[in-house]
């Protein structure tokens, strides 16, 4: 996949949080911690997750570098913005791939109330938990193609969301 797609995709999951302020990046605490309710299956396909997670944050932070690309998706590609939106992915490429955080990753539909229909997770903000529904395990597919989301980039959405998204 070519750098700007990446980017492309990358920005897709915050493209809508703009303004970025210092707020939003303080409330992307780590969430690492993943929790027993996972099996063994579901706790190696998170941590695949979390691995393509990390490239398309890496990618994001590059794509700062990029005017072209930054005002595609952000309208703008002054300096502030630029490092408002760096800040953020700087953050997602610790948040992705931390497994020590404060907060939790859990499997399954432990939270019926917040994985109901096509759920594939849900960030619970108010105790900065990552719900994995079983849609995330069942159909979501490995790595994506073209016109589909796979489960790194679900993670990459997740990790996303400050805290005061509750239930997004």
């Amino acid at each position: 996949m070519k750098p700007a797609t990446l980017f492309a995709v990358a920005f897709a999951s915050v493209a809508t949080a703009l303004p970025v302020t210092d707020a939003i990046v303080s409330d992307l605490a780590a969430r690492g911690t993943i929790q027993f309710s996972c099996t063994a299956a579901n706790t190696k396909i998170i941590n695949a997750a979390q691995t393509r997670c990390k490239s398309l944050a890496d990618a994001g932070v590059t794509g700062t570098t990029n005017d072209v690309l930054m005002n595609r998706f952000f309208k703008a590609s002054d300096a502030t913005t630029k490092a408002a939106v760096k800040a953020v992915y700087t953050k997602l490429q610790k948040e992705c791939v931390n497994n020590s955080g404060s907060g939790k990753l859990t499997c399954g539909n432990d939270k019926s109330d917040l994985c109901v229909g096509e759920s594939y997770a849900v960030t619970y903000g108010s105790t900065n938990t990552i719900v994995f529904c079983d849609n995330y395990f069942n159909n979501v597919v490995a790595t994506s193609s073209c016109k589909s989301i796979d489960r790194g980039m679900g993670l990459l959405h997740q990790s996303s969301q400050p805290s005061l998204c509750q239930g997004y």
